[in-house]
């Protein structure tokens, strides 16, 4: 099905490639990431000056890279990491639309980060948000932040706390296994 995908924006073409584990066609867009860079260094969906860059689809873009083992230009992956690490710490930001707001945002683009070893202390202490107001896919990014970032000396009870929440989300009923907030993770 990936295969006759037909849409075309950089996070399409980036999944696509990562489900199909294409190598080429990632190699191909990869090349093309400095068109969809905007001034900031966040990536557009696509390659228009017209357009502002996405906080989420650069976090995204890192973060699904590091995880599928593709490699991201040294000159691109360092603006885009220079541009989350605005976001994480306050100094970038774009128009949130509808009910959306920035600390979900910040703690997904700090994972990317982490992921992509350019997490530190000062940036999970940029983070005002308590893991009983993430919603779980948050939560799972927290957690991988505070697994991810070297010199976090509270990591064990930050993880503690964040494990706190998700255990209480979890619902066994019989064999099954679900989420009780699964309608907001």
């Amino acid at each position: 099905y990936m295969m006759a995908y037909p849409y075309n924006c950089f996070e399409q073409q980036l999944s696509r490639a990562i489900a199909l584990g294409d190598a080429g066609s990632w190699s191909a867009l990869a090349g093309s990431i400095p068109t969809y860079l905007d001034e900031d260094g966040l990536l557009r969906y696509f390659p228009s000056d017209q357009m502002k860059g996405s906080p989420e689809l650069t976090a995204y873009a890192l973060a699904s890279t590091a995880a599928a083992g593709f490699a991201v230009p040294e000159a691109a992956r360092a603006r885009m990491i220079g541009a989350l690490t605005a976001v994480v710490e306050g100094r970038l930001s774009r128009d949130l639309i509808g009910p959306a707001n920035a600390g979900p945002i910040k703690v997904a683009a700090l994972a990317a980060l982490a992921r992509n070893g350019a997490s530190t202390p000062a940036l999970v202490g940029a983070i005002d948000m308590v893991p009983g107001d993430m919603s779980t896919a948050t939560l799972a990014d927290w957690l991988i932040v505070i697994d991810r970032t070297p010199g976090l000396g509270n990591a064990p009870q930050l993880r503690a706390a964040a494990e706190r929440v998700l255990r209480s989300r979890l619902i066994y009923e019989g064999t099954r296994l679900d989420l009780a907030d699964r309608a907001n993770a």
